[in-house]
Order: C-alpha cells, then structure tokens, then sequence
C-alpha cells in the first residue's frame, strides 16, 4: 500500500498543477504588486509524501510574509500484523535475531520567513517541529516470533524530536499557481510543493 499511496500523492501533486495552468485573463500576479494568499500540496522527497501548506506574502507585508506546513510518512509498521508492541530491540538482539532493517515515520510543523526579491521569485527559510518514530524489523529463524519468522518492533531508543531546518524559492510559472523548491534537514531531503493562488489574493 505504501507505493501506492506515495504514487497517488505524486499524481496528485501533478493533477494539480496542469488543472490551474490556464491563465486568467486580465489577472497580474506580480509577487510585488498583489497581495499573495495560497494554500497548497508539498511533499519533502523520498521520506514525507504527504504535506499541506499555506503562505502569504507581497505588498501588503512590504515585500515579506509568512509560510507555515505539515508534512507526514505513511504506513507506519505499527499498521502492520507483524508488528510486536510488547518487545524491545534489545530483547530481539539476546534471542539472537537478526535485524534486517530500519524504518522511521515523522511527523512535521514548520515556519518559515519568505521574502520577494523579485516580480516572479520570492525566497524563504525557516525552521520546523519534526518527530521521528523508529522502526526495526527482524528475522527469527526459528519462526517462534512474528511472521514466517519476520515482525517489527518500535526502537523508543532511536525514536524522538527534531529540529529541521528549512529553505528554498517559491516562482510563479503561471498566472493562478506559484511552485517552490528547496531542502529540509529533518528529515534530509528536497521540498517539492504547488500552492493554488486563492481569489481574493489576485
């Protein structure tokens, strides 16, 4: 399910940007000549594909404003039939299984500062909330445990808060949508994101 899900978030994010690619006609969006208000879909690539977003900025703020957006992993283990709540890594390590691999899901807020520079690029940076939840799976070769032998377990230990750092540029490739691209800390990865320009921000 979770590839399934990431791709249907990818599609989305693309839908979305051909569905408002027609220009309106009459309309100028100049970064420093309208007030800018937009909600939008952003993802923070490979680890969060699903995030909202929302900003404001222009004029009306003297050529600054304000960007906040939470994004989320999908599929936790704990979904899973495997998933064994009641024991720890340390206790799959003296059974002697073995670990396979890790998995983390986060959970993050962020804030940033955005600032136009000109009529059609605006910069921002900022900083966020993220949460990580960490996951181990492991192979018990005498299948007492788990499923045919292999189940996860949460790693509390490796679990924990997070300051993420983040920064990147919004343009404006057409009159109703404006796109941003950037980079995160926490989790590491690259900001992709489209933001629908509301009406009365036009």
């Amino acid at each position: 399910m979770s590839i399934y899900r990431s791709l249907s978030g990818l599609f989305a994010l693309a839908v979305f940007i051909v569905a408002a690619a027609t220009p309106v006609k009459g309309q100028d969006l100049d970064f420093k000549m309208f007030p800018h208000w937009a909600l939008g879909y952003v993802v923070n690539a490979p680890t969060q594909l699903v995030g909202f977003s929302g900003l404001t900025f222009g004029p009306h703020l003297a050529d600054w404003g304000g960007y906040v957006d939470v994004k989320l992993t999908l599929d936790s283990p704990e979904g899973e039939s495997s998933f064994i709540p009641s024991l720890t890594p340390d206790e799959a390590r003296a059974f002697g299984d073995i670990r396979q691999k890790d998995k983390s899901i986060w959970t993050t807020v962020n804030v940033a500062a955005v600032r136009v520079v000109s009529a059609g690029i605006a910069v921002y940076a900022g900083a966020g909330y993220s949460h990580e939840d960490t996951y181990v799976r492991y192979y018990d070769d005498s299948w007492e445990r788990g499923e045919f032998g292999w189940y996860w377990l949460k790693d509390d230990a490796a679990s924990g808060d997070r300051i993420n750092l983040m920064g990147g540029v919004w343009i404006r490739p057409m009159p109703s949508v404006i796109v941003q691209f950037g980079g995160e800390s926490a989790p590491a990865g690259v900001t992709v994101g489209a933001a629908f320009v509301l009406p009365f921000g036009r």
